[in-house]
Formats: C-alpha cells, sequence, structure tokens
C-alpha cells in the first residue's frame, strides 16, 4: 500500500539535488552543443539528462513514501537509467583519452556487459531499507562491486579531465567552473564508488553531506554568469568524431 510518510530521508534530499544538478549541466552542455557542435558538450548533455532523470527516481520516490515494496520498483529503474548514463560516460571517456587510438565498440562492450549483468542481479536479488533518515539500497555483492568499479573508473578519469583543464583557462570564473564540476566528478566517484567496491553499498551520512555539498556547489557554479567564447571553461583536443 503506497503511503505517505512525513521523514525525509537525508540521502533522498541530496539525490534530488543531484538530480537538478545534473539537468542543469545537461541544459548547459546542449546550450553550448547547439552553438559550437562539439562532441564532448553533446555526450555530457545525454549524460546529464539520462542521470539527472535516474537521480530523481532515486531520490523523490523514498520521499513520498515509507513502502519499502513499491520503492523497490522506481529504485531499479532508477539504476537501470544511471547505468545507461555510466554507458553515456563511457563514451566521454573515451572521447577525452582513446578516440585516436581506438574506436568505441571496446570500451562500450567493457562497460555495458558488466553493467547488463548487474542490472539483471539487482532485479532479481535487490531490496530496500526505507528509515525515517536514511534510505539503503541493499543489493547483491556482485551489484556493487561492478557499480564502485565503474564509478571509480568513469568519474575519476573525467574529474581529472575537468581539473586539468583548470590551468587552462583565462578567467577566475572559467576556472572555478572547471574546478568544481570535476571536483564533483571525483568526489562522488571516489565516495559513492569506494563504499560500494569496498563495503557492499553506496551512501552513509557522512558520505551524503560532501556528496551534497558538492552536488549545491554545482548548482551554483553552472548558474554563475556566462564565460566568453575566448574563456570557454574546457579547451578540448583536436578532432571531431562523429
Amino acid at each position: 500500500m503506497f503511503t505517505v510518510e512525513l521523514g525525509v530521508p537525508f540521502n533522498s534530499v541530496a539525490w534530488v539535488v543531484g538530480a537538478a544538478g545534473t539537468l542543469l549541466l545537461s541544459y548547459k552542455s546542449y546550450k553550448n552543443w547547439q552553438k559550437n557542435q562539439d562532441p564532448f558538450s553533446k555526450y555530457l548533455a545525454w549524460f546529464g539528462l539520462v542521470t539527472g532523470i535516474g537521480l530523481a527516481f532515486l531520490g523523490i520516490p523514498p520521499i513520498l513514501s515509507s513502502d519499502e515494496t513499491w520503492l523497490r520498483i522506481p529504485y531499479l529503474i532508477g539504476q537501470d537509467l544511471v547505468f545507461l548514463g555510466f554507458l553515456v560516460q563511457a563514451r566521454i571517456v573515451w572521447w577525452l583519452y582513446l578516440h585516436n587510438k581506438m574506436s568505441f565498440g571496446v570500451p562500450a562492450l567493457v562497460t555495458a556487459i558488466p553493467l547488463l549483468y548487474a542490472s539483471s542481479q539487482a532485479w532479481m536479488g535487490s531490496m530496500v531499507d526505507r528509515q525515517p533518515d536514511f534510505v539503503t539500497f541493499v543489493q547483491p555483492r556482485e551489484v556493487t562491486v561492478i557499480l564502485g568499479a565503474t564509478l571509480l573508473v568513469l568519474f575519476v578519469a573525467t574529474g581529472l579531465f575537468f581539473l586539468w583543464q583548470v590551468r587552462r583557462q583565462a578567467s577566475a570564473l572559467a576556472k572555478i567552473k572547471a574546478s568544481v564540476i570535476g571536483m564533483t566528478y571525483v568526489i562522488i566517484g571516489l565516495s559513492v564508488g569506494g563504499h560500494n567496491l569496498f563495503y557492499g553499498y553506496g551512501t552513509t551520512p557522512l558520505s551524503t553531506v560532501f556528496n551534497l555539498g558538492f552536488f549545491i556547489a554545482l548548482i551554483i557554479s553552472l548558474l554563475m554568469p556566462k564565460v566568453t567564447q575566448q574563456e570557454h571553461q574546457v579547451q578540448l583536443k583536436s578532432g571531431q568524431p562523429s
């Protein structure tokens, strides 16, 4: 039975804020792609859209309901959307580091096959533990290992790229934007990815505080005044794959 619960899980709030941040990142990247037609912005827009919707599925239902049986369904849908976002993220990492060395087919298979397996195992063996102030998604160990390893590799690699670009920026505003986006990627990769990989769960109250802080910083940085064309926040390598 669908019931309304007054208590709001803290990590659900963090995921909702994260959804807002990634959807805003998607919108900003889409507008930049419309202007410059660069593949990086296109991939980042798709990543933000899919991941933002997935995070909304993870965060909003536990705020509205305490029914753990019902919550399992939107959680699994949200996680599958996040997994799809990981595949887009693999495309981003390929573009940043590997597009001159190999086709996307290899990293696509390396990413997709474990995620498909993890998704199937999650649908068969996951459960939700919804407490008044925190919600925990309990999953088979192989799912958390795959989820953690994928987050660590893809998010940290992308975050390091953004941080490396900071020194190339012409203005303080562009440096701030690249720094915040890069640190958000790295912190989420290390925090959520590390907890899944080594401990078998995604977040703790303490790690949620850090995640929420960086999600808020991401939103603030994306809402800052627009940088000029000469101060564009990310300078990409040459080469434009289709």
